[in-house]
């Protein structure tokens, strides 16, 4: 038993002593001084700095797309009685005056949606939003690009109708 309790007590003292050593080694390295070192300059540079002017340009409405976006957002919010922050429009395309996407709402999985607005002296007007076929009654004022939209619905005849 004596025996044992001597082991264990040299075992704790090597290693406190080599936890000491340690520490005065860490110490003795990281004090150390860095004199010697003087930083030099071998040769001198004077920077040239050229100043180039920008063409000035005028905003367009394509240059606008963004703000675009945000006030289709707020038209659909609130046509929904949604907030602004809730509603999430994707604008896939924008000529400037026509715009479509999709708008969906946050929290609802299902529900997602496509609209079409047009731009009427720089107010939007959203002209149809839903998961239908747009019909051609609400789309005929309104000239949208046949690209936009390439078909809609006709009350009339109650079919679809190539554009």
């Amino acid at each position: 038993m004596e025996k044992k309790l001597l082991i264990a007590i040299l075992i704790t003292l090597i290693i406190l002593g080599g936890a000491i050593l340690f520490v005065l080694l860490q110490s003795k390295y990281l004090n150390k001084t860095t004199e010697n070192i003087t930083p030099t300059i071998t040769s001198s540079v004077t920077p040239t700095v050229q100043v180039t002017t920008l063409p000035s340009i005028s905003p367009t409405k394509i240059d606008n797309t963004q703000k675009d976006t945000e006030d289709i957002r707020a038209l659909l919010a609130a046509k929904h009685s949604k907030s602004v922050i809730d509603t999430i429009v994707s604008v896939s395309k924008n000529t400037g005056t026509h715009a479509q996407g999709g708008i969906k709402f946050a929290g609802e999985e299902s529900g997602a949606g496509w609209f079409a607005a047009k731009d009427s002296n720089g107010q939007w007007v959203i002209v149809y939003d839903g998961q239908g076929v747009i019909p051609c009654d609400d789309i005929e004022p309104y000239s949208f690009p046949k690209d936009m939209i390439p078909e809609c619905w006709d009350e009339v005849t109650q079919k679809n109708v190539i554009r």
